[in-house]
């Protein structure tokens, strides 16, 4: 027959002056969280600077004013950007800009492209470097803050977007952009990595937190892009038109959210 032992006898289990450490590991797994996933397709469209299909027709079938905070939108165009916004069905003109397709061509095979794109696919939170026009070897800039004009002069410049999409519910991701120029030698910088500061070959950046905006947008939907106004110092024709330079084409950059899904990770 089993004896119970009772501890409401008052009867220490253990001997005193003993200390004793009881763990225990719940048979219950652990939950971890889902990644969340987002594909982001980037598409760029290069035609010669007055080109209609680039023109007011294509504005105006896409949203300018009522996605974004009217200081921010009055910053971007006194820098010489244009902003729109697109549902998952394309306006006329801007499909025609695409060429109807969803065939891309690539800058090095076809140095004469109009049409190029790619898809990456990101975490919610995880940042991606967009690159408009190619490196400046030299390049000055008339940067225009609240009415303040001042120009910045860059060697081996960038002219680049950060672009973080995050996660807001089902069907929904919130997508920011921040024009930024990258310049100067390329040598190892303290970077922000996914956890903490790394040391990685990377060149001086200014970002323009003043033109930094972001729009919520649903899967399907597009952020449309471009140079505005007739300064080619501005920042915005530096991003698009190559300034003020001698340069007969201009550039229309596309960012769609084509896809998000929420992952299990994977554990090695």
């Amino acid at each position: 027959m089993l004896t119970a032992v009772s501890t409401l006898s008052g009867c220490a289990l253990w001997p005193s002056g003993e200390a004793h450490v009881v763990t225990a590991k719940s048979p219950l797994k652990q939950i971890t969280p889902r990644i969340d996933a987002i594909d982001v397709e980037v598409y760029y469209v290069e035609r010669p600077i007055g080109d209609p299909l680039l023109g007011n027709s294509l504005w105006a079938e896409l949203d300018q004013v009522s996605t974004l905070d009217p200081v921010v939108l009055t910053a971007l165009r006194r820098n010489g950007f244009r902003f729109g916004v697109a549902g998952s069905d394309p306006p006329r003109n801007l499909q025609a800009a695409m060429g109807r397709t969803g065939q891309t061509r690539s800058r090095t095979d076809e140095p004469d492209y109009q049409f190029s794109g790619h898809r990456f696919s990101r975490r919610s939170g995880q940042e991606l470097i967009l690159n408009t026009w190619p490196v400046y070897a030299s390049c000055r800039i008339q940067l225009d803050e609240a009415g303040e004009k001042e120009f910045a002069t860059y060697e081996s410049a960038r002219c680049t977007f950060r672009v973080t999409p995050k996660r807001l519910q089902d069907g929904w991701v919130s997508v920011e952009f921040v024009p930024e120029v990258h310049h100067g030698e390329n040598k190892m910088r303290h970077q922000a990595g996914d956890q903490q500061f790394e040391l990685l070959p990377a060149q001086e950046i200014d970002p323009f937190y003043d033109q930094r905006f972001s729009v919520e947008l649903n899967v399907g939907e597009v952020v449309v892009l471009s140079a505005d106004g007739d300064n080619p110092d501005s920042l915005g024709h530096h991003f698009f038109r190559g300034g003020n330079t001698d340069n007969k084409m201009q550039q229309l950059l596309i960012v769609k959210v084509a896809n998000m899904q929420r992952l299990d990770p994977v554990f090695e």
